[in-house]
């Protein structure tokens, strides 16, 4: 069994791949960036009923989805938690999925906070 977690202070790398933001996103950028945020706090939230309950295949499905829109976008700090929550759910070994949660809410704060500080600065 392989738990990946990713401590805040060994990860210093910018949390958004800005470049393949940009690329995805265009002159949508904002609308888009905001209604990823209000969707991956919605799916963080379903993913700590889901684990709660034990609901092995519903984590693996919203994490599934996580991983995909988050590497799309260029969202990469959450992309690794997300994974590890997939195949916990795949595997229905939702032990540790926890934790893991809990870094992956973790890696979402930090992309909020640099796409907020972001935010002004940038002009398309």
């Amino acid at each position: 069994m392989k738990i990946l977690i990713v401590e805040d202070d060994r990860d210093v790398s910018d949390p958004v791949n800005m470049d393949r933001l940009h690329e995805i996103m265009g002159d949508e950028l904002f609308e888009i960036v905001d209604l990823y945020l209000v969707e991956m706090t919605r799916h963080l939230q379903e993913l700590t009923i889901a684990i709660a309950t034990g609901n092995a295949e519903e984590v693996d499905l919203i994490a599934h989805n996580c991983v995909g829109t988050s590497a799309n976008c260029g969202m990469t700090a959450v992309v690794a938690p997300m994974r590890e929550l997939e195949r916990m759910g795949r595997e229905n070994d939702l032990g540790h999925a926890p934790a893991v949660l809990e870094d992956a809410k973790k890696q979402f704060e930090r992309v909020t906070q640099f796409l907020t500080q972001l935010r002004a600065p940038i002009s398309l």
